[in-house]
Parts: structure tokens; C-alpha cells; sequence
């Protein structure tokens, strides 16, 4: 799925067998009800003050630390218990319960998706299990996203009635969610078959949903289409053999094809109809794979293996050259800042598009290095970054570190209260 910040992750058809692990319900007091209390809901709503013009900067940081200072656990769940009986539609929510690899807040309720496929539902307010998402027995949920504007949940899963060969996704409206109506999810994109390597792409930026469907048979070519996140309706579609990659950004689609001995072909399609706004192809060593391309805007991003990281601008083809730029896992694009952040292995940075670094973080390891970064949150402002990072280099267990993007001082902590900090007793 894509965040507000531009990242963009296609699901996949992974299953590692992973520990189990619970979410943790978090509030600023232990004696306030979870329904004022909910941590990324208040930081959303509220955006600790930052947008209060009348606040001095040093008051900002001192009424943010405030505010976080009172953050503390009042509460774990089970994603799923397996003391219910009968929790959905069907009474196998006896599963195992595995890693939590997605939560998804919506409206009043939260959704914890494991390992195992199986995703609970949770009432924000009770804090007790409403239902399980799933309406087959057989149904593993991969993914799970939350279309804010049609107010609906988005499930992409896999059935052992097709042997768990291709993705299908089923929309359940919130209105039955609530009614806890979990049959009353809808299937979309019937006509596709999206078996490996395709997938489903979530871009909440531009309200589009894209998929690929590969061909059943040698004569038939890929088929990327791209539909409309508000009532599903397929936009255009692109059938070519010579694409390599897509990749969406604000309002225009970057088409990698296949490179030649000396360039890469590159397209860049304007999201909504498919119209080609510009062709280029730059040049290439040789010898040397290329790492990335991503294109932010009107800034383009190359790197070949043991390259610089070349930053060319697509409207007048001028060029920047990085030397000291390690090659990321993911990114993600700060609009309102017109920066970018890096990931790459437990460290995040801060670029400007000058190849510059603009700050890293202060202790802010991430606690899981990979390919995605789905423990990260960014507020609306683009002005604080919380991640789940590591308690330290000693211990497995982690923290929720708030940073300031523009300084990348650390903020806060939020620590389970097994990990809060044991006050020594005073000496007589």
C-alpha cells in the first residue's frame, strides 16, 4: 500500500514462521478510557501542537515531550483468543497465533493481521474482540488496506480452494463491518488473475489501485491496469513486453523498460489517463546493474551498482552526482518538504535533492531491518517521524521513538511498563 508519504509496497505471497507477539494498547494515563486515549489517533488529531503559530519553536518541543512523557501501556490482546468460541461466522479462531505483521485503525476499530493470515478485529473503545475478519475458514488474509475516503476495508488473500495459487481481494464496507456482517464482503478485479509474480498495489495518494496479471500461456503478454479507488472501475490498461518495472508517484506513473547496451528506456504517464508526458533514456555503464530508479516529482533518482547516486531533472535534463549515497531498502518522499528518507538496513536518513544529507536520527535504530517500513509513521505535517525501534544494542525488546524530522533530535520514548525504567531504592 501507499501512505500519504509516498510508499508504496505491492503484496506478496511470503509466510515465515515468525514468534508470536501481542499488540500493546497505549495511553497517556492508565486510569483514561481507550477511547480518548489512542496514540497515532491523538497524534493525527492533534498534531502536538505543531500547527499552534502562537507557540514559540523551544515551547513546541518542550509541549511535545509533555504530552509523550505520559504515554504508558494500560494493555495487551492476544491478536487472537483462542479461549472464543465462535468470534466471526465461522469457530476457528483456534489458529495459532503468529508475529503481528499489519494493524490497520479504522473508524472505531483496529485490525491485527498475523502471520498465519487470520486477521481480529478489536473495538477501539472496549478494547474487547468484535469478530474475525475472515468469512472462510480456508481465507489467509496477506494484506489488509483501509480506503478512508469509500470508507471500507480492502483484503487481499489467498483460498486453499485454488491452492492458495492467486490473490483476490474482497471489500467489506465499514457500515457491515459494524453490524459485524463479515459475509457482506464484495469480491473486485474478477476479470484478473493474479498469480505470481503479479500483485495488488495500493496508492492512497492518488486514489488509484494498481495490479498486474500474468499470462497463462506463453502467446499472452503481462497486463498492468490501473482502477479507480473509489468505485473500482478500471481506468486503462498497458500491455508491453518490453516493461520492466512500474512505479507510481504524485500523479504520474514511471514505466522502466527494458534497457539497451547503453541507456534505459524510461516513460512517464500521467496517472489518470495513461497519456505519455515525456520519454528519456539515460545513459548507463556498461558493466553495472542498475540498483534503483525512482522518480519524486520532477526529480529522477539512478543509481548502477557501485555508482553515484544520480539525481537528473526530467524537465531539463540537467544532472546532480552523489558519491556517498549507500543504496536504500525503501523510501519514503516528504511532499511538503520536498525531501526524501532512506532506509537502509536499522538507519534512517534525511537527502534533499542536491544529494545532500539534511540530518539523521538521533538513537533511532529501527528495531526489524527490511525491505519495507510498516513500523514507521509520519504525522500529517510531516514534521515528526515514530518508529518501533530497539530498547538498545543489549536487549530484543523495543520502543515507539518520536523524532523531529526537520532537527532529527529524538522526543520521547514509549516503553511497554514491563520495560519501564525500576526506581532504585533510596539509601537510609
Amino acid at each position: 500500500f501507499s501512505s500519504p508519504t509516498s510508499f508504496s509496497s505491492p503484496t506478496s505471497f511470503s509466510s515465515p514462521n515468525l514468534p508470536i507477539q501481542s499488540p500493546t494498547f497505549i495511553s497517556s494515563s492508565p486510569t483514561k478510557l481507550f477511547r480518548s486515549t489512542n496514540c497515532f489517533h491523538k497524534i493525527q488529531q492533534r498534531e502536538l501542537a505543531i500547527d499552534r503559530r502562537d507557540i514559540p519553536n523551544t515551547s513546541r518541543w518542550t509541549e511535545s515531550l509533555k504530552q509523550f512523557g505520559a504515554f504508558s501501556s494500560i494493555g495487551h490482546k492476544a491478536i487472537l483468543d483462542a479461549s472464543s468460541n465462535g468470534i466471526g461466522d465461522y469457530s476457528f479462531g483456534v489458529r495459532d497465533p503468529l508475529k503481528i505483521i499489519e494493524i490497520v485503525v479504522a473508524d472505531e476499530f483496529l485490525l491485527g493481521l498475523n502471520q498465519s493470515g487470520t486477521c481480529t478485529v478489536f473495538h477501539r473503545y472496549t478494547r474487547n474482540i468484535f469478530g474475525v475478519l475472515n468469512f472462510e475458514p480456508n481465507q489467509y488474509i496477506r494484506s489488509l488496506f483501509y480506503n478512508r475516503q469509500a470508507k471500507n476495508i480492502i483484503t487481499v488473500s489467498v483460498f486453499e480452494r485454488d491452492r492458495f495459487s492467486s490473490l483476490q481481494c474482497h471489500v467489506l464496507p465499514i457500515y457491515y463491518l459494524k453490524k459485524k456482517k463479515f459475509n457482506a464482503a464484495f469480491k473486485i478485479f474478477e476479470s484478473e488473475r493474479i498469480s505470481w509474480p503479479g500483485f495488488v498495489e495500493f496508492d492512497e495518494v492518488n486514489q488509484k489501485i494498481l495490479t498486474l496479471s500474468v499470462p497463462t500461456s506463453n502467446e499472452e503478454v503481462a497486463t498492468y491496469k490501473v482502477w479507480s479507488m473509489k468505485d473500482f472501475t478500471e481506468l486503462y490498461s498497458l500491455q508491453d513486453p518490453s516493461i520492466s518495472e512500474i512505479k507510481i508517484s504524485p500523479g504520474v506513473i514511471l514505466i522502466t523498460q527494458k534497457k539497451t547496451k547503453h541507456t534505459v528506456p524510461l516513460q512517464i504517464l500521467d496517472i489518470e489517463t495513461g497519456e505519455v508526458l515525456k520519454k528519456l533514456s539515460p545513459l548507463l555503464h556498461l558493466s553495472s546493474k542498475i540498483e534503483l530508479i525512482e522518480l519524486f516529482n520532477d526529480k529522477l533518482l539512478l543509481k548502477q551498482e557501485g555508482g553515484p547516486l544520480r539525481i537528473i531533472d526530467v524537465r531539463s535534463l540537467s544532472e546532480i552526482s552523489c558519491s556517498n549515497f549507500p543504496t536504500p531498502h525503501s523510501f519514503i518522499f516528504l511532499f511538503e518538504k520536498q525531501l526524501f528518507l532512506t532506509f537502509h538496513g536499522r538507519k534512517i536518513t534525511m537527502w534533499n535533492f542536491h544529494g545532500q544529507v539534511v540530518s539523521s536520527f538521533e538513537d533511532h535504530t529501527l528495531h526489524s531491518p527490511g525491505k519495507n517500513n510498516t513500523n514507521v509513521f509520519i504525522s500529517k505535517a510531516q514534521d515528526l517521524i515514530i518508529s518501533f525501534c530497539l530498547t538498545n544494542q543489549f536487549s530484543a525488546g523495543g520502543t515507539l521513538n518520536i523524532s523531529s524530522i526537520p532537527s532529527g533530535k529524538l522526543l520521547q520514548k514509549i516503553r511497554s511498563q514491563s520495560q519501564q525504567p525500576q526506581q532504585q531504592p533510596q539509601q537510609p
